[in-house]
C-alpha cells in the first residue's frame, strides 16, 4: 500500500512539474514577444526622432535664410 501511495505522489508531482515547465515556457514566449514589440517601438521612436531632427534643421535653415533677407 505504501509503495502505491509513493508512486501516486511521484506521479502527481511529476505532472505538476510538467505543468509548471509548460507555464514557464509560455511565460518565456510571452516575454519574447513583448521584447520584440518593445524593439519595434524603439525603432519607430528612433525614426520619428530622426524625422523631427530633420524638420528642425529645415526650420533653422529657413529661419537663417529669412534673417539674411532682412
Amino acid at each position: 500500500m505504501e509503495v502505491l501511495e509513493r508512486d501516486k505522489f511521484v506521479s502527481e508531482t511529476t505532472k505538476a512539474i510538467l505543468e509548471i515547465a509548460k507555464a514557464i515556457s509560455e511565460i518565456t514566449k510571452a516575454i519574447s514577444e513583448i521584447t520584440k514589440a518593445i524593439s519595434e517601438i524603439t525603432k519607430a521612436i528612433l525614426e520619428t526622432t530622426k524625422a523631427i531632427l530633420e524638420i528642425a534643421k529645415a526650420i533653422l535653415e529657413t529661419a537663417k535664410a529669412i534673417a539674411l533677407l532682412n
